[in-house]
């Protein structure tokens, strides 16, 4: 049977190593997460879609994807692609870090609506 006293010590020992390999693989420096991050400018796409008139029950966003600074593996922009039900390919949307629209553009056989930025 083991004490009391090496359980605790063994415990120990468990804890340090998890906080040493957590410091040492960088888990513990990472920073937290953005606004922005957090919510991968799906709002302001909606309201983008919203505004030139594109109604919400004829689009989904199905893939978003941050765009990243290879060397430093930095989110500096999201590219957030939606789906209509009225074409076949989609709509992209291009944001910067902090939620700006920059740009859009089509895909396939969609087109963007009349008035829309591009």
């Amino acid at each position: 049977m083991v004490s009391r006293v090496a359980a605790r010590a063994a415990v120990a020992r468990a804890i340090a190593v998890v906080a040493l390999s957590s410091v040492f693989y960088g888990f513990a420096s990472w920073p937290a997460a953005s606004p922005a991050e957090a919510s991968e400018c799906r709002a302001e796409t909606h309201a983008l879609l919203d505004e030139w008139g594109v109604p919400r029950a004829e689009a989904r966003i199905f893939f978003v994807q941050p765009d990243r600074i290879s060397r430093r593996d930095e989110i500096v922009g999201y590219s957030n692609w939606v789906r209509l039900s009225g074409c076949d390919g989609s709509l992209v949307f291009r944001f910067n870090r902090v939620c700006q629209f920059r740009y859009a553009y089509a895909r396939g056989d969609c087109e963007l609506p009349p008035g829309a930025d591009r």
